[in-house]
């Protein structure tokens, strides 16, 4: 039975001794790199855009939490209309934002223990509020 050479640079030395890379490792360390800078655009912060101030209302305000990927309540039901402060707090671990895209606002990127107030001029339509960072968690403005 023959025995397996193994592989050798252009120079000839062997892959084995150091000469060179093995190919595996190369593109191990490749893919890492591009799956580090991935996900820490995936996480990257939101800015805070529209009617927002950092922290908590200043007199009367509706109070939103985030907690386990859901806004508490996931329902307000608002006069249409009139103008409103909707402060949002940050309950967990995990980065959240409060976005009404309609209304171009957004609280920006919270973290635990963060609260944001926005201050809109309720919709007389549905309007969805939700959390660009996590599909699936939003909630509804109706405006009555």
């Amino acid at each position: 039975m023959d025995a397996i050479e193994p592989a050798t640079s252009a120079a000839g030395e062997s892959s084995r001794s150091g000469g060179t890379r093995p190919p595996r490792l190369v593109t191990g360390l490749l893919v890492g790199t591009v799956m580090t800078f991935g996900l820490a655009a995936c996480a990257s912060e939101v800015e805070p855009r529209g009617d927002v101030i950092s922290g908590p209302a200043r007199g009367d305000a509706i109070e939103i939490g985030m907690k386990n990927s859901a806004f508490d309540p996931p329902r307000l039901e608002l006069p249409a209309g009139e103008e409103v402060h909707i402060e949002v707090t940050n309950q967990e671990d995990t980065m959240h934002d409060f976005t009404i895209d309609e209304l171009d606002l957004s609280t920006g990127t919270l973290k635990k223990g963060a609260t944001a107030t926005a201050t809109i001029v309720v919709p007389e339509s549905l309007t969805t509020y939700h959390c660009t960072m996590h599909d699936g968690m939003e909630g509804i403005i109706e405006g009555t």
